[in-house]
């Protein structure tokens, strides 16, 4: 969605925040894009302050808790961003952010599936990518 936010121009398609202009419900297509990609990012960190409590106590508390860190943060530099008036430095520490919040993600993916499988033990094979690479080295 950041993607299509900043390909397309609709970074200021919504100039204010919370609002979207004179609203709080989009007006128009560009506008649109921009309000779902915005309140995505506003829900998100909740889904990802979860993902860090639930994880607390295991193996990936660590990386959950970088994740959700990382989302808050997205959210406090987008807002940053659109009051800056899109200012080049405040959207390239937006995109660095999303990239590392991206890596996270995947790491975490990648190392809940190995832990998962070891959870298991040998009974049954891990699934996936995991279970491939696991059993060619």
């Amino acid at each position: 969605m950041g993607n299509m936010v900043s390909s397309t121009g609709f970074g200021l398609a919504c100039p204010d925040f919370p609002f979207c202009g004179d609203s709080l419900l989009p007006h128009g297509w560009e506008s649109a894009v921009h309000w779902f990609h915005r309140w995505l990012g506003v829900v998100l960190p909740g889904f990802f302050v979860h993902l860090a409590l639930a994880a607390r106590r295991t193996v990936l508390a660590r990386p959950a808790a970088v994740a959700a860190g990382l989302a808050i943060l997205q959210v406090v530099l987008r807002i940053k961003t659109v009051f800056g008036g899109l200012a080049v430095p405040l959207r390239a520490a937006h995109a660095v952010g999303a990239y590392a919040l991206w890596g996270v993600l995947v790491w975490l993916s990648v190392h809940a599936e190995c832990w998962s499988a070891a959870a298991r033990g040998a009974q049954a094979p891990a699934r996936g990518i995991i279970g491939r690479v696991a059993r060619a080295s």
